[in-house]
């Protein structure tokens, strides 16, 4: 692709400038100085786009391609797999990039809006502020604002593994890490969300929590419809809210796919196992699971040491099983000491064993 770049100079495809960001010779800020466009790695992957996919440039884009790889055709897929690497460069050195690599290379966010049609990469020094702006003109019904959020969102969704390509049989899944509801491929699923409001406002919360340094600024999730939700009518750009009328978090790619198509999902999960997902905030969940699981650890350990009693200390297993099981016990105790609320107290009473 630094060939292509190369010809695309040559030929006056490109400029001097563009060409320095793509070769990956200047940082983010310089970026900013040169082009305008935010000071920030998430623009940096979306001018590799711009440059490939955008407007009657992506043509000439396309013949170099093929001229430079030896391609009869470079359809979508073709293009996205050579692009891939490129596009995502300025975050070669995160932690498993291999997977968003292969997501992006399998379509990414090549939607029929951003293929060959006319858009462009609104300039701005904040991040946040032109995310702002870009939201409001796709909402509007600007159809160059669309595209751009569909890269600049798609890509954050791709790179924080909220749309992946290495998910499994969607035949009887359960909402979880690398699961969904059904089977879509990233550009299908960007097709989707980039036809609805709900759908732009999910890609904006995203790409708006990708490039914040608050942890605290979560990608949310809103309504794709306009239809009943356990008696409460709700519309197309409503935020999603929970059981604790909370506004409901992106925890997983299962989460975006749900919302993106509410009644497929819902079809496809009514045919697997006739149950419908329970719409409770993550932490909600994590806390329950963490308490069940407690508590029957608690009742194991309890109902062991009744046992002993008659079959002797052989009823915990080997001694070692039980140092690696005191040590998991430490390491949980020590998490809810280290990053729980500072008033809490977590005590121990072995006085409730022996009194069992």
């Amino acid at each position: 692709m630094q060939r292509v770049y190369r010809h695309a100079l040559r030929e006056g495809r490109i400029s001097p400038d563009v060409y320095r960001v793509l070769s990956g010779t200047v940082g983010a800020q310089e970026m900013h100085d040169l082009l305008g466009i935010p000071a920030n790695r998430l623009w940096s992957a979306a001018l590799h786009q711009h440059v490939m996919l955008a407007g009657s440039g992506a043509y000439a884009m396309n013949r170099l391609v093929k001229q430079e790889f030896g391609m009869a055709k470079a359809d979508r897929q073709r293009i996205s797999e050579r692009l891939a690497p490129m596009a995502l460069s300025a975050y070669r050195s995160q932690d498993g990039i291999e997977q968003p690599v292969r997501a992006f290379g399998n379509g990414g966010t090549i939607t029929d809006r951003v293929w060959k049609q006319p858009w462009a990469l609104t300039q701005g020094g904040e991040p946040s502020e032109v995310l702002d702006d870009v939201l409001d003109r796709a909402l509007a019904g600007e159809a160059g604002a669309v595209a751009e959020l569909t890269v600049l969102g798609g890509t954050a969704a791709i790179l924080d593994g909220y749309i992946t390509r290495d998910r499994g049989s969607k035949e009887g899944t359960t909402r979880d890490s690398r699961t969904a509801p059904f089977r879509a491929t990233p550009v299908n699923l960007l097709e989707v969300l980039s036809k609805t409001a709900g759908g732009l406002r999910m890609l904006h919360s995203i790409a708006r929590a990708h490039v914040s340094a608050d942890p605290a600024i979560l990608a949310k999730q809103f309504h794709t419809q306009d239809r009943e939700v356990e008696g409460t009518h709700v519309r197309d750009g409503d935020p999603m809210l929970d059981m604790a009328r909370e506004q409901v978090v992106i925890d997983y790619e299962w989460d975006l796919v749900y919302a993106a198509d509410p009644a497929r999902a819902l079809a496809t999960i009514a045919k697997n196992s006739g149950e419908s997902p329970n719409l409770e905030a993550e932490d909600v969940r994590q806390r329950r699971i963490l308490s069940s699981s407690i508590a029957s650890a608690c009742g194991a350990a309890r109902t062991l040491a009744r046992m002993r009693q008659s079959r002797g200390p052989e009823v915990f297993g080997h001694g070692d099983t039980v140092d690696d099981l005191r040590a998991q016990l430490r390491q949980v105790e020590e998490i809810l000491l280290r990053f729980g609320p500072s008033q809490a107290s977590f005590l121990f009473h072995e006085d409730e064993v022996k009194g069992e």
